[in-house]
């Protein structure tokens, strides 16, 4: 008898034990669960046979299917079955060999399908055997975000190009334009004889092709707000050259930087050099000598720079209402751009300054 209510205690004890360790087991398993449950990514295990052995709160929101539905089934009870045979070939390459999985992945539930970027992995318990755990992050939005930031710069590209074509097409008709109206005073010129009348006309037509010429570089480039100084200056000369055929008496001497204006500063300092350079030919030219007009472009003190000049025999000087039309439109030209126009005065020939900021007033 007392060997029976021995083993009944031990009996009891026993069950005791039992209940407490399946409360820590329970206890254990619910603070797990906790855990998981804490990561805002959906997270899932699987055991060697693929089935789901734990999920977290958000894979079965992800999933929209309660953990009971999930537990002890695998990816072909829930998904297409080309998605499934995506997820098990991944799967078995982990179980078998380990490492850590990154994949792009496409999932579809209830019609709808998400873009996800899933990392698996393999771990393997005190008794050897294999699980996988999985975490998922749903990149569904930034893609379709991606997609739509993608369409709209290529809707912005196609517009800019169409812009780039029409501005392009605008500098070219402005040129042609000019060169009309050039046309028309070569065409009125003809109805006189007098020389003055003649150099009054063809001025008019230096100054028509100076505004031509910034068109006709904005026609040739990419950039329509900027323009390279260096090179309309060049151009200026080219072509003063050829209008005058000055090859043989008059050279250009020509210093200068690449600076980039903007079309509201390069037109009016390119009428005031055109300026300059009528004036120059037309007053600082000896008979029989030649003629050296120098432009030196460079920037000082954070403003940009122009000198202009020839060693020519020099110009009249002109004060208040005597002063010529040249003289009027120079200043004028400087005015409109907040310029500094400074006469230099040197031994020989007629000397300019014009200082004024690159970024315009």
């Amino acid at each position: 008898m007392r060997r029976i209510k021995e083993l009944e205690r031990e009996v009891e004890e026993l069950k005791q034990q039992l209940l407490l360790e399946k409360g820590e087991r329970k206890k254990e398993s619910t603070w797990f669960q906790n855990i998981i449950d804490s990561i805002p990514n959906p997270l899932f295990i699987k055991d060697s046979n693929y089935c789901f052995t734990l999920v977290n709160s958000s894979f079965e929101s992800f999933v929209n299917i309660k953990k009971e539905g999930l537990l002890g089934k695998s990816d072909a009870d829930f998904f297409t079955a080309e998605e499934a045979e995506v997820f098990l070939n991944i799967d078995e390459e982990i179980l078998a060999n380990g490492g850590i999985n990154w994949n792009d992945e496409k999932l579809t539930i209830q019609g709808e399908t998400y873009n996800l970027i899933t990392s698996k992995v393999r771990i393997v318990d005190g008794e050897e055997n294999r699980f996988l755990v999985g975490l998922i992050t749903d990149v569904t939005d930034k893609e379709n975000e991606h997609i739509q930031l993608k369409q709209k710069k290529d809707e912005l590209e196609k517009e800019k190009n169409n812009n780039r074509i029409l501005l392009k097409e605008t500098h070219h008709r402005v040129k042609n334009y000019l060169q009309v109206v050039s046309n028309i005073l070569s065409l009125q010129m003809m109805r006189f004889e007098d020389k003055e009348i003649h150099k009054a006309f063809n001025n008019c037509k230096y100054r028509i092709a100076a505004i031509a010429n910034v068109h006709a570089i904005l026609y040739k480039t990419s950039n329509f707000s900027n323009i390279n100084f260096s090179t309309y200056i060049q151009t200026l000369t080219s072509n003063l050259k050829d209008s005058h055929q000055l090859k043989n008496y008059v050279k250009f001497k020509l210093d200068l930087i690449n600076i980039f204006l903007n079309v509201d500063i390069c037109i009016p300092m390119g009428l005031a050099i055109n300026e300059i350079f009528i004036n120059s030919i037309k007053h600082g030219k000896v008979e029989g000598e030649s003629l050296e007009i120098y432009v030196k472009l460079f920037v000082e003190k954070g403003s940009c720079v122009l000198r202009i000049g020839d060693d020519g025999k020099g110009q009249p000087e002109f004060k208040g209402s005597q002063q010529t039309l040249g003289a009027e439109l120079l200043q004028l030209f400087c005015n409109q751009i907040d310029a500094d126009l400074i006469h230099v005065k040197l031994e020989k020939g007629k000397h300019y300054e014009i200082s004024f900021d690159k970024n315009g007033s």
